[in-house]
């Protein structure tokens, strides 16, 4: 996200920022040093969302993080049951990689 003239306005995130944005908001969540900041942030994303015609918003969540998924819950998100996480590391992206 960037700051413009209009206000804050989406950029397609590079790699590096998907993975500096989803650390900010573990560490937040998890320091709870500041009551409310993953709700409002969420809050506000869920406005450009909204403002920008999408139909949802989508994030992950560990299984076995029940603290979190009951907070998510509470701002009525669902988990999904028709989609999974596939990942791809290590040797075998590497191999993969290589053709």
């Amino acid at each position: 996200m960037t700051t413009g003239t209009d206000g804050p306005t989406l950029r397609p995130a590079a790699p590096q920022d998907v993975g500096t944005l989803h650390r900010f908001v573990v560490e937040l969540a998890a320091a709870e040093a500041f009551p409310g900041a993953v709700e409002t942030l969420l809050g506000h994303l869920a406005r450009l969302a909204v403002e920008r015609g999408c139909g949802r918003l989508e994030w992950w969540v560990l299984h076995s993080n029940d603290g979190a998924i009951r907070f998510y819950e509470r701002l009525r998100a669902r988990g999904l049951d028709e989609i999974g996480v596939m990942r791809l590391d290590g040797s075998a992206l590497e191999r993969l990689g290589r053709g």
